[in-house]
């Protein structure tokens, strides 16, 4: 009886390397794969390329993920409760389908149904308002001058602020940048 890992393994791991060479910046699959299957191919790459744990290594991050669910089972060809691509866009854009992917930590799994598909068509109305309503205040901005609104601040190319934008403003780059770095600090 042979003993050890299944093959599968070495095929990951040899069509990595045909395809990217030594080093990866990023490899992700499904939570599922992360023990024995990406495990195995880190084993299998700093093998090969001779990496040590400390030094340069064959991945620098892996990113796992939940899966697809729909009626609370994983999403599954053998279980025949999938939907197609082809399916999906004739009732919904690729749009609603990014915002419904990311209105959800993207370890957790997600339930696909219809409800939760107008969760997203509402969230995706309610963003369009606000972004309208940015629109139409920048456009009110932009008709400013400094002898109509004093206390405006100029941005160029016919953008002002006024005094409470500017707070609005930095509060947002820096809630964008606390953004990033929980993301950056995310990654397994």
């Amino acid at each position: 009886q042979a003993r050890g890992r299944p093959g599968w393994h070495i095929e990951c791991s040899a069509m990595v390397h045909t395809q990217f060479g030594n080093h990866i910046d990023i490899h992700s699959g499904g939570i599922d794969l992360k023990f024995p299957h990406h495990n195995n191919e880190v084993n299998q790459c700093d093998a090969f390329y001779g990496y040590e744990r400390e030094g340069p290594q064959w991945c620098s991050f892996f990113v796992h993920t939940g899966h697809l669910h729909i009626q609370g089972r994983k999403m599954s060809k053998s279980l025949k409760n999938f939907v197609t691509v082809q399916d999906f866009l004739k009732s919904h854009t690729p749009l609603l389908f990014r915002l419904y992917c990311v209105s959800q930590h993207y370890t957790s799994n997600l339930d696909y149904s219809p409800d939760r598909m107008k969760d997203a068509n509402n969230l995706l109305t309610r963003l369009r308002r606000f972004f309208q309503i940015i629109d139409n205040s920048v456009s009110y901005l932009d008709s400013l001058d400094d002898s109509t609104h004093p206390g405006s601040i100029s941005l160029g190319y016919g953008r002002r602020f006024l005094p409470l934008d500017s707070k609005f403003h930095e509060s947002t780059l820096q809630t964008q940048q606390q953004f990033r770095a929980l993301l950056r600090d995310d990654f397994d």
